[in-house]
């Protein structure tokens, strides 16, 4: 009796050890993975505190419920907090047009995600700021709406950039159009993409017809693949052009054509362009006309 009792004893306390290993490795495991999941959380905080782009949860009607700094700069407000205070009552106070705002989440609800979207804010500290919005749906099990999260990226020096390009590019046209030469633009790799309205008069040729090489049709057929040739050696090797050549218009009149291109550089990105001045007169009679070898093209 007195052997079964201290076997039983004995397979207690071997239990009781084993449980006791049990509970401390599970206390390790617990720990380690705590610690595990703090430095997951660290790292993912130091990214939504740090990143460049501004980062936000929003619920169902679009109230701000997280923001990072980014996101309150972009909008004008010193710190999150900030932003999230002044927009709890009135979600949309900060975007110039709040219908837009309410077509962006009403499309984000449709689609569950969207990209890019443009719109306009007000910015706390005064002025108006584009952004570019990207978000998507937050869904529960059951398909509910939940809210929405996503990122926005202040996009007010794109936007100005290519505004003063598009006056540019409109302050070009008004000029070439009022001058009394053939203008044409081409691409960098010397392409036609514009001709002003002088242009169709010299060449026999529309704006559209003169498209890409389609300008080289008007160009005398003794003369067109030497004038080619140049011309595309030159845009090859980004140097201006000069050349001399024959036209050929409707009922095979005849002009001498004197065209010149230079580069014109408009950005980095997108790689020089050329600008052509081109001028056509009466070709000479016969006697007087130059033979195709006396044609010069000229860097």
């Amino acid at each position: 009796m007195i052997d079964d009792f201290n076997s039983m004893l004995v397979q207690i306390q071997e239990r009781d050890t084993s449980l006791r290993r049990m509970n401390d490795e599970l206390e390790r495991r617990a720990k380690e993975r705590t610690v595990q999941l703090r430095a997951a959380e660290d790292k993912y905080r130091n990214i939504f505190e740090n990143a460049v782009e501004g980062i936000y949860q929003l619920s169902p009607e679009g109230r701000f419920l997280t923001a990072n700094p980014a996101l309150a700069r972009t909008f004008g407000f010193d710190s999150p907090d900030d932003l999230l205070r002044s927009l709890a009552n009135d979600p949309f106070s900060s975007f110039l047009e709040p219908d837009r705002r309410r077509e962006f989440l009403k499309l984000v609800a449709a689609n569950d995600v969207i990209r890019s979207f443009q719109s306009r804010v007000c910015r706390q500290s005064g002025g108006v700021s584009w952004i570019a919005e990207s978000s998507r749906a937050i869904r529960g099990a059951d398909g509910r709406l939940l809210g929405f999260e996503g990122s926005v990226a202040d996009i007010t020096e794109r936007k100005r950039a290519e505004e003063a390009l598009r006056a540019s590019e409109e302050r070009f046209r008004s000029l070439a159009d009022a001058s009394p030469v053939g203008i044409f633009l081409t691409d960098r790799s010397g392409l036609c993409v514009y001709t002003n309205t002088r242009y169709p008069d010299i060449f026999g040729l529309t704006g559209e017809e003169s498209m890409g090489d389609g300008w080289t049709r008007a160009v005398h057929p003794e003369e067109r693949s030497g004038i080619l040739a140049a011309w595309r050696r030159d845009i090859a090797e980004r140097r201006p052009h000069h050349s001399i050549f024959r036209l050929v218009k409707g009922a095979g009149e005849e002009r001498v054509n004197n065209d010149r291109a230079a580069a014109l550089l408009q950005c980095a990105a997108a790689g020089p362009r050329f600008v052509a001045p081109t001028e056509g007169s009466p070709a000479p009679s016969l006697a007087a006309q130059p033979s195709p070898a006396s044609l010069r093209t000229t860097p």
